[in-house]
C-alpha cells in the first residue's frame, strides 16, 4: 500500500456529519460495498463546507479528504469544471502530474480506481452536474 495514501487518509478533518447543508448525495460502489454520503453547504456560490461519512476503504477516504480540502472555500463553478475534468481525463497518468490530485489519482493506485472515484461521483450527484 502507498504510504502517501495512508497519510492523506489519516487526516479526517472533513470526515464529519454536516447538520447544515444545501446539497447531499449518497453513492455506493457495487463492486466492493464502499458507500459514502457527501454533504455540501454552498453560500453565495462558494462551497462553505464539505462533510462526508460512510463505510469505505482507505483509498476512498484519501480521495474524499483530498477533494474536500481542495474544494472548500472555492466557487461552485471551479468545482464543477474540476469534477468534469477528472471524469473527462479519466487517466491517472495525466492526473498524477497535477499538484492537487496527483498523490491520490496516481498510477500506483490504478487498481483502486473505482474506490478513488467514489467521492467524485458522489459530489457530481450532489451538485447535479451533467457529464
Amino acid at each position: 500500500m502507498n504510504l502517501e495514501i495512508l497519510k492523506i487518509a489519516s487526516d479526517t478533518t472533513n470526515f464529519k456529519k454536516l447538520n447544515k447543508y444545501t446539497h447531499s448525495a449518497k453513492y455506493k460502489n457495487s463492486m466492493c460495498g464502499d458507500e459514502i454520503t457527501v454533504k455540501i453547504n454552498i453560500n453565495n456560490k462558494i462551497i462553505d463546507k464539505i462533510g462526508y461519512e460512510g463505510n469505505f476503504c482507505v483509498y476512498c477516504q484519501a480521495s474524499a479528504e483530498t477533494l474536500a480540502r481542495i474544494f472548500t472555500k472555492k466557487e461552485k463553478n471551479f468545482i464543477v469544471s474540476s469534477l468534469k475534468s477528472l471524469i473527462e481525463i479519466d487517466n491517472f497518468k495525466s492526473l498524477e502530474k497535477n499538484k492537487n490530485f496527483g498523490k491520490v489519482f496516481n498510477t500506483k493506485n490504478i487498481k483502486r480506481k473505482k474506490c478513488i472515484y467514489l467521492p467524485v461521483n458522489a459530489l457530481i450527484k450532489a451538485l447535479k452536474i451533467n457529464i
